[in-house]
């Protein structure tokens, strides 16, 4: 080693040749290595955009090929168009281009590019499904979303394997068990194995499905249980272990307990809301006939004019501010007294003060206007009942 000085050294030359071959040999190799990676991810891309195209071919079996592909896939990004699939929204123009279809504009989405389509200038094929189609269609939508990594979408999925799953996705739903960490979620995939697990050949598996069930069971369960009680025409059980007779009784007993406790809670609310109105209705009643002396025979037709109310305001959310449509009650309700206090205003500037102090009159008038306001309210929204849909908030079951 030759020392020219405490900060550069340099080697003999046969040792700096060496080094330099091994160097771009391990440089080589990392090239070669990147470049492999680059051509796989191009292969997959390529794969992943022919598999999407396929959506759209004429053939049922292919189309059925091409969703189970694309479920072992594992790419989210094919969601949006196997959900416009199953919702008969995905359309295929001239060239084989998929197009997402939009209920409520004049205009798509193109599936790859995510661009906006105009459609009413385009001729377009609507894929077309059967019932074989749609039971992948469902398993690939499941695999799909219990892989996001939003919590919301795996509770989703899980809700979806919940009310019908194929055998398919059991070692699928026993994978995501395992990895879970949200409890909401990991309680629905729990249910969905017993569901399975219930039918199995393993006793451990079948009577740890009941205790599964026990815990965290809904009434959607009973069919499944009391078939494992059932008895022939000689009165002997069709299920010969008695530990999983027991087993599904003692199920049985706690979903029937939650499920009182449930209702009784919900009878309360019930009764709350029912308690409510009856009680605004009496003392708009008595208010009016105790200041007044008028009996209005139309005080039911404005709480009829709140709840139309609340549909319009609900109907301009839809159309202006669906982002917002969730909170659309805190604007109907100030909304909805508004615009009883404006008919009610007018009412009693037109027709009740010329009436005060004779009850039996206003009787006769009140209900004359009760006749005016229904017919008005048919003949602008029809005779058929209108639809108020909840918020998030207010939606849900025991």
């Amino acid at each position: 080693m030759v020392n020219l000085g405490p900060l550069f050294k340099f080697s003999h030359p046969i040792a700096n040749s060496n080094a330099l071959k091994v160097f771009t040999r391990l440089f080589g190799l990392f090239i070669l290595v990147l470049a492999c990676t680059s051509s796989i991810s191009t292969v997959e891309a390529n794969d992943f955009e022919s598999t999407l195209k396929e959506l759209g071919n004429k053939s049922r079996s292919k189309i059925k090929t091409a969703v189970q592909k694309l479920g072992e896939l594992g790419n989210p990004a094919a969601l949006p168009a196997l959900e416009a699939l199953k919702a008969k929204q995905l359309a295929i123009t001239e060239e084989g281009s998929l197009v997402i279809l939009n209920e409520s504009e004049d205009q798509g989405r193109d599936v790859l590019s995510g661009e906006k389509v105009d459609i009413e200038s385009l001729t377009l094929r609507k894929s077309r499904i059967n019932n074989v189609v749609r039971r992948h269609l469902s398993t690939a939508i499941a695999k799909l979303k219990l892989v996001s990594n939003n919590s919301a979408v795996r509770r989703e999925a899980a809700e979806e394997l919940l009310k019908g799953s194929s055998s398919e996705v059991v070692a699928l739903v026993e994978v995501s068990f395992k990895k879970e960490k949200d409890d909401e979620v990991r309680e629905l995939l729990s249910l969905v194995l017993a569901k399975k697990y219930l039918e199995d050949e393993d006793k451990n598996k079948r009577l740890e499905s009941l205790d599964t069930i026990k815990k965290y069971g809904r009434i959607d369960f009973y069919r499944s249980l009391e078939a494992l009680l059932e008895k022939n025409e000689q009165g002997e059980f069709l299920e010969s272990d008695p530990a999983i007779r027991t087993g599904a009784e003692k199920a049985i007993a706690a979903i029937k307990q939650r499920q009182f406790f449930v209702n009784q809670i919900a009878n309360l609310f019930y009764g709350l809301s029912l308690g409510s109105v009856l009680l605004l209705a009496a003392l708009g009643l008595a208010i009016t006939f105790g200041l007044m002396g008028v009996i209005n025979m139309a005080h039911g037709e404005m709480l009829m004019i709140g709840a139309y109310a609340t549909f319009v305001v609900q109907n301009l959310f839809v159309e202006y501010l669906p982002s917002f449509f969730n909170w659309y009650l805190i604007v109907a309700i100030p909304g909805s007294f508004l615009a009883s206090a404006i008919v009610g205003i007018i009412l009693e500037r037109t027709v009740i003060r010329h009436l005060y102090g004779r009850p039996l009159e206003t009787l006769l008038a009140t209900w004359g206007i009760s006749l005016v306001l229904i017919q008005t309210v048919r003949l602008t929204f029809g005779a058929q009942n209108v639809e108020v849909a909840n918020p998030f908030y207010l939606s849900g079951g025991g």
